[in-house]
């Protein structure tokens, strides 16, 4: 009897299915305070209206994204800037491309500009896309992989 129950309750709890959890929505203002406080960042601003970061990425279109925000040092003795933008598509990537390729070919010239603009990343986490500059970009966006 007693091998009997242990079978039974083996087999009820092998055929018991979890149901999966929801998945949580990530909010690109969460985000963007977890990238914050993962590192030492200098001073920065943070620009949210389409005015003010049209001048630094001229070829998003707005019409396509839900979200963007764009944060970056308020000296420019750094060269530091992290850039959210929801959804994620390959035109969105590829504007996050454009600006490193600026980011590393015009606007790096003291040579820890150069080491934050060398190390910057890009990747996506859930549906948001994430451009790093900060000399320790590889550290900072480990989390988000």
């Amino acid at each position: 009897m007693r091998i009997f129950v242990i079978i039974l309750i083996i087999i009820l709890s092998c055929s018991c299915t979890r149901s999966p959890e929801p998945e949580i929505e990530t909010t690109i203002s969460c985000l963007a305070d977890l990238i914050l406080e993962s590192a030492e960042f200098p001073a920065m601003i943070t620009l949210t209206e389409p005015s003010d970061i049209e001048a630094l990425l001229p070829d998003i279109n707005f019409n396509e994204i839900e979200e963007i925000v764009l944060i970056q040092q308020a000296l420019s003795v750094h060269l530091t800037e992290v850039i959210l933008i929801k959804p994620a598509s390959p035109e969105v990537m590829s504007v996050l491309l454009e600006r490193q390729k600026i980011l590393k070919e015009q606007l790096a010239f003291y040579p820890a500009q150069v080491l934050s603009a060398e190390a910057s990343v890009i990747g996506t986490f859930h549906n948001i896309a994430y451009l790093i500059c900060h000399e320790d970009a590889e550290k900072i966006s480990r989390p988000l992989a």
